[in-house]
């Protein structure tokens, strides 16, 4: 079995100029996904391989949430959650016979990699639970925004 981790980098003066320039407590879930830009890392073992997203940590936890709704709920056909022409065009394939993931990078083919689907569902729901938690600590004002409030309802819940 494969083994994934998740890791993200966000960077403090990111912070400080989003608490400086937005009002965090009031913003849309599009507002939201433009916060907290940093830094994802997924790493796969035991090949050493990684995918390196930078982007907004928010948009991405809810994009991994899509990905595995979109597989537990059926899809086992190649889909996109989102296509970013100036970052990261991910797509993915999943195969139910030998429960893999395939994600693949198509601006420029920057990688390919094949991973355990259990592996990495896990992996994410471990990042998620802990990163919930910092992107919290960092903008405490989240904990009164009605839009961060539901959609980490909708995050949570999946299991």
């Amino acid at each position: 079995m494969s083994k994934v981790r998740f890791e993200y980098i966000l960077k403090y003066s990111t912070i400080k100029s989003d608490k400086e320039n937005l009002d965090i407590a009031e913003l849309s879930l599009p507002g939201l996904k433009k916060i907290a830009f940093g830094k994802i890392v997924v790493f796969f073992a035991p090949k050493k391989e990684y995918i390196l997203l930078e982007t907004g940590i928010i948009d991405y936890l809810e994009q991994f949430r899509i990905i595995i709704k979109e597989i537990d709920s059926g899809n086992h056909n190649p889909f996109s959650v989102s296509s970013d022409w100036y970052s990261n065009s991910l797509k993915y394939f999943y195969d139910k016979k030998s429960d893999k993931i395939r994600i693949l990078e198509s601006n420029d083919n920057e990688f390919d990699i094949m991973t355990d689907y259990t592996s990495f569902k896990k992996a994410y729901s471990k990042f998620r639970e802990n990163t919930i938690k910092d992107i919290i600590e960092c903008y405490p004002e989240l904990k009164n925004n009605e839009a961060f409030n539901l959609l980490i309802r909708d995050i949570k819940s999946q299991k």
